[in-house]
């Protein structure tokens, strides 16, 4: 095929000459017209490498795929102007759709454009989220995006040693938005009431969004974990859990199933099978679960869990029973789908064993030279594609399994100086010092369960006084704020101003952003500088029992802890100050 086929961009302008057979011209430029101009290059090469390599009816075969494939798919043209144009559209019909039917023709509305419904709390905020150009705009990104990638998935684009985990395109797009992002932070201000100003760039910094920040304080979690198993003397061991054949891409049985599909319709209620299962034969775990792709994109699961040692036959069994429930007697299911290995304290550490998936999941640090078995990319370019992969499907990379909070450990940080309250300060000195094994044992322990934790985050609506409402957002919905943490009849505000996030003036910034100029990398390296600590987000906590204030307690009295953890609500059209 000659160059000039590769690069065309309309049809009509390709000579037929520059096909391999004249005849196949029409059936050609019919396929490639109906799929964005990016993908034009890649499946010519592959159509090439068909026709040379095995004949040209393959070739041809593999083209008529592609257009039964592509039938009434929609490319949209990612620009602002596209996508704009097309959400206003949508409100329109939104409008009067709900007019005409009300809620369920909405609904029905939302379904037949591919959208998923908004996580709206009553009918006004649903139908006030579809007359809203701003919440369509995310909305139809996300649905081209994955389109886009499904495609190049379904066609072969995406797979181990071509584009890995995530298109090359999708990839650029997501760099892109993440850059402009961070320029567009770095114009912006957070203001609090006092009048305390501080760049956003700066929160960023310390932010769980910086990558930094996230793996170090994985890695501190995991850590704290280890330490509270050998205290106890508890052994771990490492999981592998794979998909069965028919949700691979690269399988002939392959049931076309989006990442997302296999994280949400196979993996996350087979994980909840297996924690009923646990908990009904009372096998106490804890540890962590990483999801992370195939060169397919199909996503795995690896987790490493600790346990007492009494419990690790039972444990292993379950995992086991159910990973070979659905399709456990095809070929190599015994083999593939479920692995497990016991960590040996003699020859490493679980943390040592499990850092290579922490690090090439978030950003390659430590193994800056090192290569992947798999797809023989080196771990930074790896860590990028599997964030871009996780962000365009929603797929949540790591979860923690059993512990404490870590909204309360974060809270605890913020605190500086003695507190008067012995359990409060044992768990502040605890986060204070990073030490998650000693936060662990003053929560009481990997036993206990989340409602039955010492230390609870405390959430509040936020409440105007002139007024004597509770405020709403833009969808009139009550949204509550974390405000500080909670234990029996004590609550410590560890969040005491409030802040408004407003661009900087215009002298403040400068024609020339530090960000301008420079590739993706470079951006978020400059953007994630620093590590966050409790110095530097500290704020003076301020404690009693619940006194007036500009919030409304979600949870409107505190005698006890068994109260306070009862759920019971307030009645909302007779709000009260506390």
């Amino acid at each position: 095929m000659s160059q000039e086929l590769y690069d065309f961009k309309n049809i009509s302008d390709v000579p037929a000459k520059s096909f391999v057979n004249i005849q196949d011209y029409a059936h050609i430029t019919e396929t490639l017209s109906a799929v964005p101009h990016t993908f034009h290059r890649p499946l010519l090469d592959e159509y090439h490498h068909h026709y040379s390599t095995t004949s040209r009816y393959c070739a041809n075969q593999f083209f008529l795929y592609i257009q039964t494939y592509v039938k009434d798919k929609t490319f949209l043209d990612q620009s602002n102007t596209n996508l704009k144009s097309k959400a206003r559209r949508y409100v329109r019909e939104s409008a009067r759709t709900l007019k005409q039917g009300g809620i369920a023709a909405g609904l029905h509305y939302l379904n037949l454009k591919d959208i998923s419904p908004p996580n709206a709390t009553n009918d006004h905020s649903l139908a006030a989220r579809l007359k809203d150009e701003q919440w369509w705009m995310p909305q139809l990104i996300k649905k081209y995006d994955r389109q886009y990638e499904q495609t190049a998935i379904q066609l072969a684009l995406v797979r181990t040693y071509k584009q890995v985990y995530v298109s090359t395109t999708t990839l650029n797009k997501v760099l892109a938005r993440q850059k402009r992002s961070l320029e567009i932070m770095g114009n912006m201000l957070a203001v609090s009431d006092t009048g305390e100003e501080v760049e956003m760039l700066d929160i960023l910094k310390g932010s769980p969004a910086n990558p930094a920040v996230r793996r170090a304080e994985l890695m501190n979690r995991l850590h704290g974990f280890e330490q509270y198993a050998d205290a106890h003397q508890h052994c771990a061991e490492f999981y592998t859990l794979t998909a069965p054949s028919k949700y691979h891409a690269n399988s002939s049985k392959s049931n076309h199933c989006t990442p997302r599909q296999v994280q949400q319709n196979y993996f996350s209620p087979l994980w909840a099978k297996i924690r009923a299962k646990l908990k009904y034969q009372q096998l106490n775990i804890y540890g962590f679960r990483i999801t992370e792709p195939h060169g397919d994109a199909c996503p795995h699961w690896h987790i490493l869990l600790f346990m007492p040692t009494a419990q690790v036959a039972k444990v292993r069994a379950i995992l086991k029973d159910y990973a070979l429930r659905e399709s456990g007697d095809e070929k190599g299911a015994a083999n593939n789908r479920f692995d497990f290995e016991s960590i040996d304290k003699n020859k490493g550490s679980a943390i040592g064993y499990i850092a290579k998936y922490i690090s090439k999941n978030v950003d390659g640090f430590g193994m800056e030279l090192a290569c992947e078995d798999e797809t023989g990319l080196a771990i930074s370019e790896s860590a990028q594609r599997v964030r871009a992969w996780a962000s365009v499907w929603g797929i949540r990379q790591f979860q923690q399994i059993g512990g404490s909070s870590i909204t309360v450990w974060r809270e605890l940080r913020r605190l500086e100086g003695e507190h008067a309250d012995p359990t409060i300060e044992a768990a502040r000195q605890a986060a204070d010092k990073g030490d998650w094994k000693a936060y662990l044992e003053t929560q009481g322990g990997t036993d206990t369960l989340r409602k039955d934790q010492l230390i609870s985050p405390y959430r509040c609506y936020r409440y105007n006084p002139a007024t004597g409402e509770i405020e709403t957002n833009q969808y009139g919905e009550w949204v509550d704020h974390i405000k500080g943490i909670m234990t029996t009849g004590i609550v410590v505000e560890t969040r005491l101003k409030q802040w408004v996030i407003q661009r900087k003036p215009e002298d403040a910034t400068t024609e020339n952003s530090p960000l301008d100029n420079t590739d993706s990398d470079k951006a978020t390296a400059l953007a994630f500088a620093l590590p966050w600590s409790s110095v530097n987000n500290c704020r003076n906590p301020q404690s009693q029992p619940i006194q007036k204030s500009n919030f409304l307690a979600k949870k409107p009295e505190i005698e006890d802890k068994k109260l306070f953890q009862t759920g019971e609500k307030f009645v909302k059209n007779t709000p009260k100050k506390v």
